[in-house]
């Protein structure tokens, strides 16, 4: 039984690659792989890049007064607010697998007596595989890998991606050498022992399960189909990490705070410049880089306020969505479409997704008698610009090069 279940799901694999969109051999295959290849880099980048973040930014969340961009003061109180780069990815990664049916995971083996921190982590046989290939010497720095793979038990057929991360300096200061923990004892500051790891060694990897669909066999609609496909994920990926940091902001600027426990009253409260806006734009930079894919966040702004940002200003296309949408109910859906952009001479796809305001963005958004400093204005300075919940509040811009 179990061999004709295998024999049946290699029959299917056969069949679904030669289903794909209108090419031959070879290429047909390698443009299908390269697609979900390219979601894969993408998620990878964005948990990456909050990663780093949080890393290279631990002392500006846990020092009270400090501020981004700047060293952290050495003369104000200090406490661990419980986030953390590999506890904030996670909470992420679920985030975002609960909304795409993509798995992703840090997978890691640990280092030698100290074990793993997280059991959630344990590697499976294929990332095992993989992590034995990372730590060689011969394996390049900054290559991931993927595949089509059958998993065994179910006979699903899935693509696997996994990226190898190394030790930088950044994650030295929880993982590094326990002569130096913060509290004189090996421990880091979230009460882990320090496991002795070194610049450069491998520290586990970045792991993205994504299950095949069905899709259009050719044509236009094939496609539209495809890249539509690759941007609900990558507006997910854009949305999750500014939502973490909105629902967050308190913790970050309150003294005393501890993510998942009430706010504490009358403690000392500190804007750190780390908001939702500016966090957004440090992914959107790693997904461009990665993928090749542009995305913006774009708006005109309310009334006499205009938008917070220049930037931020649509085109002559993205204005044509924003009024589209500011005329019909809120939708949960985005619109795209291949477009032929005369003035640099490219066909693009280009991809719109609404943003509607929330109770997280009344915070920075809302009624300005609401203010936090009592003069109309966010803790960033910014003007409240009075939106309601489900006032459309922009969108997200995105661009795909054209194979």
């Amino acid at each position: 039984m179990k061999r004709t279940a295998t024999i049946l799901a290699c029959l299917f694999v056969i069949l679904f690659v030669t289903s794909l969109p209108t090419k031959t051999g070879k290429t047909q295959v390698h443009d299908y792989i390269y697609d979900y290849e390219r979601m894969s880099r993408a998620a990878v980048a964005m948990l990456h890049a909050v990663e780093n973040f949080l890393a290279e930014n631990i002392d500006i969340i846990n020092t009270h007064n400090a501020m981004l961009g700047r060293p952290a003061p050495t003369n104000q109180p200090y406490n661990y607010k419980g986030i953390n780069p590999e506890g904030g990815t996670a909470r992420i990664g679920k985030e975002f697998t609960k909304r795409t049916g993509m798995t992703v995971k840090f997978a890691s083996e640990g280092k030698k007596k100290y074990g793993l921190r997280n059991k959630e982590n344990a590697p499976d046989d294929w990332e095992r595989n993989q992590l034995k290939k990372f730590a060689s010497i011969r394996y390049p720095s900054g290559v991931g890998f993927g595949e089509i793979e059958k998993l065994t038990g179910t006979y699903d057929i899935v693509h696997r991606y996994i990226y190898p991360l190394y030790a930088d300096p950044a994650c030295l200061k929880c993982h590094g050498d326990p002569n130096l923990s913060p509290t004189k004892d090996g421990k880091d500051i979230t009460g882990h022992m320090m496991e002795g790891y070194k610049p450069g060694e491998l520290i586990g990897a970045i792991s993205v399960v994504s299950p095949l669909a069905v899709e259009p066999v050719s044509g236009t609609e094939a496609i539209i189909y495809d890249y539509n496909k690759m941007a609900k994920i990558i507006v997910n990926l854009l949305q999750i990490p500014g939502y973490f940091i909105a629902g967050h902001m308190d913790v970050i600027d309150t003294f005393g705070a501890t993510l998942d426990k009430p706010i504490p009253p009358n403690q000392p409260y500190s804007y750190k410049g780390i908001n939702p806006v500016a966090f957004a734009k440090l992914i959107t930079a790693e997904l461009t880089a990665s993928t090749g894919i542009k995305a913006r966040f774009v708006s005109e702004g309310k009334g006499s306020y205009g938008p917070r940002n220049p930037d931020n200003l649509p085109d002559p296309w993205e204005i044509v969505q924003l009024r589209r949408y500011a005329e019909k109910a809120p939708s949960t859906e985005g619109i795209g479409e291949v477009i032929r952009m005369s003035a640099v001479g490219l066909t693009v796809y280009r991809y719109f997704f609404p943003l509607y305001v929330n109770e997280l963005c009344l915070k920075c958004h809302g009624d300005p008698a609401t203010s936090p400093t009592k003069d109309g204005k966010d803790v960033t300075g910014g003007p409240m610009e009075n939106y309601k919940i489900g006032d459309l509040r922009g969108g997200i811009s995105l661009i795909f090069p054209v194979r």
